[in-house]
């Protein structure tokens, strides 16, 4: 967003601005319908509508900027020790899969693959620039 505000002055911002809350209010709302119906699995007398009360309540807490960079500090823990686990787990398989075939490097299929990596990386974007704010300002640059 500090891009777009360069680019485009202070009003022209707004527009990938409100494009912006709109895709992070439907990944909330995403997140909260799967989280309910994960605490509705693990809960015979949990209803629909108090699961995702609790979890928009706990959304609301934790929603100040420190406790996601303290949440996000470690977050990559988990998913190095399951990354390392898979690795370790399917590592016999992956010598089989050496003579799969392989698609060839069409426009489609290479189109396809930097889009579905641009997905996964872009969703991140807003919140790259948060990571300066508790910075020193005394800092030397």
């Amino acid at each position: 967003m500090i891009q777009a505000r360069f680019s485009w002055g202070y009003f022209g911002a707004i527009v990938p601005a409100v494009f912006n809350i709109f895709s992070l209010e439907g990944f909330l709302i995403l997140n909260c319908i799967m989280g309910e119906q994960t605490l509705a699995s693990l809960s015979s007398c949990l209803d629909e509508t108090l699961g995702i009360a609790i979890l928009d309540i706990i959304s609301l807490v934790n929603s100040d900027r420190m406790s996601t960079h303290r949440y996000e500090s470690v977050a990559w823990i988990p998913n190095v020790i399951a990354f390392i686990a898979m690795l370790a787990i399917g590592y016999p398989q992956l010598r089989e899969n050496l003579s799969a075939p392989v698609p060839p490097a069409t426009p489609a299929n290479i189109i396809s693959f930097a889009s579905f990596l641009a997905s996964n990386i872009i969703g991140w974007c807003p919140v790259i620039p948060d990571y300066g704010v508790y910075h020193s300002p005394d800092a030397s640059s």
